[in-house]
């Protein structure tokens, strides 16, 4: 039982110090005020969308509001096979918004969210594809960051956060912290030059790197992956990849309003991590999965001996502390407002969690936008 501690204690510490200096090597520049006669980089923005009549009215508020010459960008709506009234109101959207150029596709290619990027990518007419989802909202200065990095960086494919907006209850608190540990991963990773995660709400790259890697033919099959599994095809082909090196807010995304949603989400996400190549995945699932075993051995142990209790108290400690560095060092590096006692809870229930998701995750089948899918 103390070796299983030991590693448990040990994996954790190595993999939050490993976060925590990753995170420590990010360096931001300060964003510029530039001028319509710069020479501004003109992007194509993809907005692929489902059934989101219920979610898209904080986007779409939040593109009028970007600081931004409107002659630089376009942004490609990519209706994918609605049941609902999305389309209809963002044609409404277009009529009302004549001074941008906005273009509203129906895909025609298979459904699901690659093949309506793929559509869109074909139909853009800039070099540079921006992509978002439609339960987002985008922070002013968005192209502007974006401009500035690849005025610096020739990348190919540009990372940049995405958070949650702030919860309203535990169910949402918990998602909140739990993404911003995947963001926490994503940034300590690409400054490491080994990226493993990316989020294709917010994500820059080439349409030409684009169809040179194959788009996501290596992966079309798959439900998710449309971000890190075609980050993994530009690593592949010795493209650079780069975190967004501007400082700017993050975009915001809404969380799921249930426990079964939650559950079928993050299926889904998991559906691609099977095809994922990164072997430093392999390092932080040993970590995660120590730590659960720990956990649950040392409440379990209490029942016979009070004194396991006792080193479950100080384990949970030692998490949350680890937890706090971790947070703490990403919340100022992407002006994130953090509440560290909220954070306690969602750390203490992280193991519950863990171990109920894995045990339902047993059944391949989710579903997800009314449709029953399996991984």
């Amino acid at each position: 039982m103390s070796i299983l501690i030991s590693i448990t204690y040990i994996s954790y510490l190595i993999l939050a110090n490993y976060i925590i200096q990753g995170l420590k090597k990010y360096k931001t520049e300060k964003l510029l005020e530039y001028s319509v006669q710069d020479d501004l980089i003109k992007f194509s923005v993809l907005i692929p969308c489902r059934d989101e009549i219920r979610r898209l009215e904080p986007l779409l508020q939040s593109i009028n509001q970007l600081a931004y010459d409107f002659n630089c960008f376009e942004i490609i709506f990519i209706d994918d096979h609605s049941k609902d009234d999305t389309y209809e109101l963002i044609k409404e959207y277009q009529q009302e918004n004549d001074r941008m150029e906005i273009k509203v596709l129906k895909n025609n290619l298979s459904a699901g969210k690659k093949y309506a990027l793929t559509y869109g990518i074909l139909e853009a007419k800039y070099d540079y594809i921006l992509t978002t989802d439609a339960d987002c909202y985008l922070p002013e200065s968005w192209l502007q960051s974006f401009h500035q990095h690849l005025k610096i960086k020739k990348s190919s494919m540009v990372i940049a956060p995405v958070v949650y907006r702030q919860a309203k209850n535990f169910l949402e608190q918990f998602q909140h912290d739990d993404f911003l540990s995947l963001q926490a991963i994503s940034l300590a990773t690409a400054m490491r030059n080994k990226p493993i995660l990316c989020n294709g709400a917010n994500l820059c790259y080439k349409k030409k790197d684009f169809f040179r890697v194959g788009g996501f033919d290596q992966h079309k099959n798959i439900a998710s992956g449309d971000d890190v599994l075609l980050m993994e095809c530009f690593l592949e082909k010795k493209l650079q990849v780069d975190y967004l090196s501007v400082e700017n807010l993050p975009v915001i995304t809404q969380p799921v309003s249930s426990w079964k949603t939650l559950i079928n989400q993050r299926k889904r996400w998991i559906s691609k991590m099977g095809k994922t190549k990164n072997r430093t995945n392999y390092f932080l699932l040993f970590s995660l999965v120590s730590f659960v075993l720990g956990f649950w051995s040392l409440l379990i142990l209490g029942f016979f001996e009070t004194f396991y209790y006792q080193v479950l108290f100080t384990l949970i400690v030692f998490k949350w502390l680890m937890d706090y560095l971790i947070f703490k060092n990403l919340a100022d590096t992407i002006k994130v407002v953090l509440c560290y006692r909220k954070i306690m809870l969602s750390s203490i229930f992280y193991p519950v969690w863990i171990s109920l998701f894995s045990l339902l995750s047993l059944n391949k089948f989710y579903t997800w936008k009314n449709e029953v899918k399996k991984y």
